[in-house]
């Protein structure tokens, strides 16, 4: 799944309606979210500069998996769900932004180094906090190109149930070193890692099914001992519920 920002000025979440996208080494397969609002494939550069790898990385795995690029404007709860849903542990995330935008054309000239700023958006993204997110983003003048996919991120994978996650800050460089306010400079970074997703078992599921009959025989026939079932919500990395029908 890849996410991208906006630089067009579309308000809303979508993903591109074509089933390929031809790049200079040959068409990248993409597919499509379900419930997502399908628009024409736009001329998005934090898209377009990721197309050759993207092409390299579909075509260096045996079964070719489909890329799913979602464009990412203003975007809701059910937004989050429909992506929840679609993740399993295979999921590669891929989010595009560069960090700060430095000098006068950019109407951002702060007395503080480019590098200890970005160095904040990069730390917050590495902890998968919003707040600190939020503080870093106002302090880089509000220029990081990219923050609704980094929020979109953060608040998807708090919100799945993952047993371990683990974040690093990578890469750090900017396209220039300033030396007068006329000069610009951007910022750009890179944050990798991996999460375990948790999942029930087969076995796990079928302990559920037979707890859940239990449990109906049991309120029918209080006399019955009352069914447990420590030994599956032990696993579970935070309260959940569960729906069996």
């Amino acid at each position: 799944i890849f996410f991208a920002p906006l630089h067009s000025g579309i308000t809303e979440i979508y993903s591109p309606e074509c089933t390929e996208i031809k790049t200079v080494l040959g068409s990248l397969k993409v597919g499509k979210i379900n419930n997502f609002a399908l628009k024409k494939l736009p001329q998005e550069h934090a898209f377009g500069n990721h197309l050759p790898f993207l092409f390299k990385l579909q075509n260096s795995i045996k079964n070719k998996p489909l890329v799913y690029p979602i464009f990412v404007g203003n975007y809701n709860q059910s937004n989050l769900a429909e992506l929840a849903k679609f993740i399993t542990p295979k999921t590669l995330i891929i989010v595009s932004t560069d960090l700060s935008h430095i000098g006068e054309r950019f109407n951002f000239t702060p007395a503080e180094k480019q590098e200890k700023l970005d160095q904040d958006i990069l730390k917050a993204i590495e902890n998968l906090n919003l707040s600190e997110l939020e503080q870093a983003y106002k302090g880089v003048g509000q220029t990081v190109c990219g923050i609704k996919p980094l929020k979109l991120l953060i608040k998807l994978l708090n919100n799945l149930p993952l047993l371990n996650i683990e974040l690093k800050n990578i890469f750090y460089d900017n396209s220039q070193n300033i030396d007068s306010l006329s000069d610009s400079s951007v910022g750009y970074g890179v944050v990798a890692g991996q999460a375990e997703l948790w999942q029930l078992s087969e076995q796990d599921k079928a302990a559920i099914l037979k707890f859940t009959k239990n449990y109906f025989n049991y309120l029918l026939i209080p006399s019955l001992p009352k069914p447990m079932l420590k030994t599956v919500a032990d696993k579970l990395p935070n309260p959940y519920g569960v729906f069996v029908t």
